[in-house]
């Protein structure tokens, strides 16, 4: 599954598989932390967008994906996920600014390796 993390200095960083999922930052260089993940998704768009998490963890049951998670939701996924756990911080912030980084998400299309025409903005 293809997935891209937005921090909240308009970075970003894109992967598609567990490996590259476990060596994601948690903050980039300047401090920032994971505002919004975007994955692919069987929808007209061909993506989902998760926001408004205290916490992105890397699930692999049933499926690989990034889920966000409160505190509770953490704990439990710290007691009951088996084998590695990725955990990252998440970050509410201004308004202003997580529109701007959320219509660059939806303005960046679908996934998919190359421009396509299943999946529409």
């Amino acid at each position: 599954m293809k997935w891209k993390l937005y921090y909240s200095d308009g970075s970003t960083y894109k992967g598609e598989n567990a490996e590259q999922a476990y060596r994601a930052k948690g903050r980039t260089e300047k401090g920032q932390l994971v505002v919004l993940v975007k994955q692919e998704a069987d929808n007209e768009r061909g993506y989902s967008i998760r926001h408004g998490s205290d916490f992105f963890v890397w699930e692999d049951d049933p499926v690989e994906r990034w889920g966000g998670k409160d505190r509770e939701g953490l704990m439990d996924y710290f007691l009951h996920k088996e084998g590695y756990q990725k955990v990252m911080p998440g970050r509410e912030i201004h308004d202003g600014l997580f529109q701007l980084i959320l219509r660059d998400a939806n303005r960046d299309g679908c996934l998919c390796d190359q421009p396509c025409e299943k999946h529409q903005k």
